[in-house]
């Protein structure tokens, strides 16, 4: 992971990943990254792109072991759904 975008990712690992709505025995969780469009108004688009691609990357590790489904991602908003 390139230096620029370290600081931003680590504080991303130390907030809660996903707010979530319990109900119907499935849970869809939204995860939206804190600050992210101040963040990203002073960065290229290749620097964007970067930081999503490694952030979701290892969400979608985490989702393949727990068996959580990814719905989509919509900007920098991870959309996914377990128990349906």
């Amino acid at each position: 992971m390139e230096t620029w975008c370290r600081p931003y990712f680590e504080s991303c690992q130390a907030a809660p990943l996903a707010h979530g709505h319990l109900g119907w025995g499935a849970t869809i969780s939204f995860a939206d990254l804190a600050g992210f469009t101040k963040w990203s108004s002073d960065r290229t688009p290749g620097q964007v792109f970067e930081l999503l691609e490694t952030i979701y990357a290892a969400l979608d590790k985490i989702a393949d072991r727990r068996k959580v489904f990814k719905i989509e991602t919509i900007g920098d908003c991870y959309v996914a759904v377990v128990r349906i």
